[in-house]
């Protein structure tokens, strides 16, 4: 067996677990995800420009940043 075939499947087995836990709980990964994203960017202009600090619900989020093209 190459070394591929033995860290394949320990890889997918981690890949089919992580996929259940989203499809689980889908209003959570999101969230996280948004949580991610928004602690990042505060430092950045646009995340100054655009109030980053004071964002804490999806609320927030839609109210401070603008739908744009």
């Amino acid at each position: 067996m190459g070394v591929r075939s033995v860290l394949s499947e320990p890889f997918a087995q981690w890949i089919v677990k992580e996929q259940r836990k989203w499809s689980a709980n889908p209003e959570h990964f999101p969230h996280q995800i948004r949580i991610q994203i928004i602690s990042k960017a505060k430092k950045t202009f646009f995340g100054k420009d655009h109030g980053f600090e004071s964002i804490r619900n999806h609320e927030d989020f839609k109210k401070q940043i603008p739908i744009r093209d």
